[in-house]
């Protein structure tokens, strides 16, 4: 067995996000990481949780004889640091955007139920060795948002990803690491 190439992380990272049609594949890197995909600039760095709900049958005996995953999460958290309407459009789940007459407007709100964008999420952490992790999932908005326009600091609006399947097999979460050819 080949030796373990374990690596360090220290940093953040790129935040690239781009409106999700269920079903449909997750661009390749070269067509999702491009600037219309890539969010300003973060800041806080970013966090990602996963947390499995298990169920375990359990005898008299008061042995566990089984476990069971019943229920996986992934949560994807961030704060954004540079921002547009665009940004706002994609981070808020029931945010219309529109342009017209010289401005562009995000409207927040209304009567009706609607649906729940959903938007494909990929994370770029790149290592001291020039190699990228990549973090990608399809989620949608799941915290809301407050913006904070304060005289002595900049505005940072916290943003939370809930992941939802982005294949059939109900995958989450993709986490990849670049490698040198063997």
């Amino acid at each position: 067995m080949a030796a373990k190439k374990e690596f360090v992380t220290l940093g953040s990272g790129d935040l690239y996000l781009t409106l999700y049609t269920p079903g449909s594949p997750i661009p390749e890197d070269v067509a999702f990481e491009v600037e219309d995909n890539k969010i300003g600039e973060i800041k806080g760095g970013a966090e990602i949780s996963y947390t499995p709900e298990i169920y375990e049958v359990v005898g008299d005996s008061g042995v566990c004889i089984e476990r069971f995953i019943t229920k996986e999460e992934v949560i994807f958290k961030t704060g954004i640091l540079k921002w547009c309407l665009d940004t706002l459009d994609l981070i808020c789940l029931g945010a219309v955007k529109s342009k017209s007459e010289g401005k562009e407007v995000v409207k927040i709100g209304g009567k009706g139920v609607k649906g729940i964008k959903q938007v494909a999420l990929r994370f770029v952490h790149t290592l001291s060795d020039g190699k990228k992790i990549r973090i990608t999932m399809v989620g949608t908005p799941s915290n809301g948002f407050t913006l904070t326009f304060n005289p002595e600091e900049e505005t940072v609006i916290d943003a939370e990803f809930q992941a939802m399947p982005q294949d059939a097999e109900g995958v989450l979460l993709e986490i990849s690491k670049e490698v040198d050819p063997e």
